[in-house]
This record gives structure tokens, C-alpha cells and sequence, in this order.
């Protein structure tokens, strides 16, 4: 499908019910929004590039920080990861020790009978 034009745009939303000022105005919203939405993006990649250059700069400038900072921020991501396997274990072992209502209930009928 083709790009719709501005004015093509507010006579699909005047078709759809709206005046024709309605139509103008949300035809602009959403226009900035996707202005927005575009200049957001572009800080975050001048944002992630500025990251980029201050890590080089403190591995250049200063070394045993950047090597302390370092070992810090593996020793953070090894307990982040630690923390997510004891959670799942935790998780593993809660559905293990409890089983469904059928199951239960068919073990008590089994055992009375025999």
C-alpha cells in the first residue's frame, strides 16, 4: 500500500465520521507523535555512542578504574544470574512437591480401595 498524503489521510477520517477540524487534528497528532517517536530514537542512539566514547576514554585515562569497574560489574551480572537459577529451582521444586487436585485425588481413592 502506498504512502497516504496528509490530506488523502483527513478525507479517510472525515469518510469515517469525524469534521473536517477533527479529522486536521488528529491527522497532526499523530504526525508529531511519529516526530517524537523519531527524535527519541535518535537520543538514544547519541546517548548509547556518548556511552561508547566515556567507557574508551576511562579504559584509556584510567585504567585500574576501569579494570575495578569491570571485575564489579561481572561479579553483579554472576549474582543477577545465581539469583535467576536459585528462582527457578525455587520455582521447579514448589510444582514437583504439590501435585494437581486430580492426581491427589486419585492416589487417596486408589489407596482407600486397596
Amino acid at each position: 500500500m502506498a504512502k497516504q498524503t496528509k490530506a488523502q489521510r483527513i478525507e479517510e477520517k472525515v469518510a469515517g465520521g469525524l469534521s473536517h477540524i477533527e479529522a486536521e487534528i488528529e491527522v497532526e497528532q499523530e504526525d508529531a507523535a511519529a516526530r517524537i517517536a523519531r527524535l527519541r530514537q535518535r537520543q538514544e542512539k547519541e546517548d548509547a555512542k556518548v556511552r561508547e566514547i566515556v567507557v574508551d576514554l576511562l579504559e584509556e585515562e584510567h585504567s585500574e578504574v576501569f579494570e575495578r569497574l569491570q571485575a564489579k560489574a561481572r561479579e553483579r551480572l554472576s549474582g543477577e544470574a545465581q539469583r535467576r537459577r536459585e528462582r527457578a529451582k525455587r520455582a521447579t521444586r514448589s510444582s514437583e512437591s504439590t501435585p494437581p487436585s486430580g492426581v491427589a485425588a486419585e492416589k487417596s481413592t486408589f489407596s482407600a480401595g486397596a
